[in-house]
């Protein structure tokens, strides 16, 4: 175990914590009436959740080391409740269906992109990265623009460009159509309607619950090198 994990270990395994703890536990158990094996999941939960929480921040991990690790336990807790819920097993069902997809969607990311978050990094790369943004930014607004024409028009490593994208399609600046790229319009920006909101918010969620499957056509264009 690393030296900078067992400090980190040491100042979070306080008294306080661990009372808290007891808390929660007796909390779960006498005033709730919850059951031994939902007690049992909620302890697993909070230990293996928390565990994942605390590597990512000491090694610099992405997020969803910690979605994965809450994945997998809801995948586990499902499974068990189906087992021995009997007729009614729609909640155990519930569990599973959710585990599964955040496993998958977690999975995807970290098998994809890496256990490492770039933006966690303390080497400073994180200024340049901010400044290539509003320069991919920039040079979209001007026109429309396909990756090939973006890496090309920039003087920056085609994957520092490639991140730059994705980092400002995340945040809802940048969308692509077709083989394009293209700045949000301001005019739809500005355009703080309900139907706009409304639609901005199912484009959004529908392309969050397609992301793992988009991620997997994602990487094989970008290892074949077909530009899309």
């Amino acid at each position: 175990m690393a030296e900078t994990l067992r400090g980190a270990v040491r100042e979070r395994a306080t008294t306080r914590a661990l009372v808290g703890w007891v808390v929660v536990v007796a909390a779960l158990y006498a005033l709730l009436g919850s059951s031994p094996l939902q007690l049992a999941t909620s302890l697993a939960t909070g230990a293996v959740v928390g565990a994942a929480r605390l590597l990512a921040e000491v090694y610099d991990l992405r997020d969803e080391v910690e979605t994965l690790a809450l994945g997998m336990i809801s995948l586990a807790g499902g499974a068990a409740l189906v087992a021995v819920e009997g007729d009614n097993q729609s909640v155990g069902v519930a569990f599973l269906l959710v585990g599964a997809w955040t496993a998958l969607d977690a999975g995807q990311v970290l098998r994809h992109r890496g256990l490492a978050d770039p933006s966690k990094a303390r080497d400073g790369r994180d200024v340049y990265r901010d400044y290539l943004a509003r320069r991919v930014h920039e040079a979209v607004r001007d026109r429309r623009r396909t990756p090939r024409e973006l890496r090309e028009a920039l003087d920056a490593e085609g994957e520092e460009v490639d991140r730059a994208v994705e980092e400002l399609r995340e945040r809802g600046v940048l969308r692509r159509v077709g083989g394009e790229l293209r700045s949000v319009d301001d005019d739809e920006r500005a355009d703080r309607g309900t139907l706009a909101r409304t639609r901005s918010a199912v484009r959004a969620g529908l392309h969050r619950l397609a992301r793992p499957i988009a991620i997997e056509f994602e990487s094989e264009s970008s290892a074949t090198g077909d530009v899309r």
